[in-house]
């Protein structure tokens, strides 16, 4: 038995959104892409699926890597029909402004302009932390670092800690008059 028969078996175990992600990471891999986020949204007879791609480096991705990244997993969903009922494939680049979910995205943003909101005040999170911010939940400062479970953001001058736990949205703000 060879390691397409252990895929399938593997396959058959996991719930559609990680036959999804498996098959996406996959098709990605073979075109020297990677898997940035995706998403399955609507109901049962109009969803959207959605997939984000990126490319290492400063060129991102093309138009042409997206509608190739497209064929190639449209025919592995027609062939696995992980997706019950009809769906929309939408296929694109992150973006400029990408929204930050997996570690390695906030790994990758560090140094860069972002926007985070946490789920709680911030004196609820981090005792340490008093003055004009104990009652923020909304951040928008450069991220300096992530170290393990905490990121650090400079927010109006001072260093902000905050547990990646408690981030309810985070995203690169983009700054067109910044230059580079």
């Amino acid at each position: 038995m060879g390691p397409l028969y252990f895929m399938v078996v593997q396959m058959r175990q996991m719930s559609s959104m990680q036959k999804i992600e498996a098959l996406a990471e996959k098709v990605a891999s073979h075109k020297g892409l990677r898997l940035y986020d995706l998403e399955l949204v609507g109901s049962k007879d109009g969803r959207i699926l959605r997939i984000y791609i990126d490319r290492s480096g400063p060129d991102g991705v093309s138009l042409n890597d997206c509608q190739e990244f497209s064929s190639a997993l449209s025919l592995l969903l027609d062939v696995e029909d992980p997706i019950d009922g009809t769906y929309r494939l939408e296929v694109s680049s992150p973006g400029l402004e990408r929204v930050l979910k997996k570690t390695w995205h906030f790994e990758e943003s560090v140094g860069q302009q972002v926007l985070i909101n946490i789920r709680k005040p911030l004196a609820e999170l981090n005792g340490e932390v008093a003055g004009k911010h104990a009652n923020r939940k909304k951040f928008k400062g450069t991220l300096t670092s992530l170290d393990g479970s905490d990121l650090s953001i400079e927010f109006e001058g001072q260093q902000i800690t905050i547990p990646v736990d408690y981030v309810s949205k985070a995203k690169v703000v983009f700054d067109c008059g910044k230059k580079g």
